[in-house]
């Protein structure tokens, strides 16, 4: 398991609703799909938000080798929130796969309930 600064993630602030919150940016095909994986210890991180240079997309996520209880909050491109999905670790293969209801544009990956939904804004 492993520390999540240690994965070369860009580093940025956001805002949701009225809170900020630092967060690991994932906006390449390589960092989307390695997400959270092997991460057990976020430190000054508060999530990882995932990004698709404004396209809207369906792309669904597992839990695969991610030992945290995660909410996955989807925004539209605006930052509208659209869903939250509470996501559990995957402990044995088949993983389950959590599959947004809606098209989105960005993705926030964060500890289970430690946001409350509200309006993404990106600096």
């Amino acid at each position: 398991m492993g520390d999540l600064q240690d994965g070369g993630f860009e580093i940025r602030s956001i805002q949701l609703g009225g809170r900020e919150l630092t967060v690991a940016v994932a906006d390449d095909p390589d960092e989307r799909a390695r997400g959270l994986m092997g991460v057990d210890d976020l430190g000054e991180v508060d999530g990882m938000l995932f990004t698709w240079s404004g396209e809207e997309v369906n792309a669904a996520f597992t839990m695969r080798n991610t030992p945290l209880t995660l909410d996955l909050l989807v925004f539209d491109q605006d930052g509208t929130h659209l869903e939250t999905l509470r996501m559990e670790p995957c402990r044995a293969e088949p993983c389950p796969v959590y599959q947004p209801s809606t098209p989105y544009t960005y993705a926030l990956e964060v500890p289970a309930g430690v946001v409350e939904p509200g309006p993404l804004r990106i600096p």
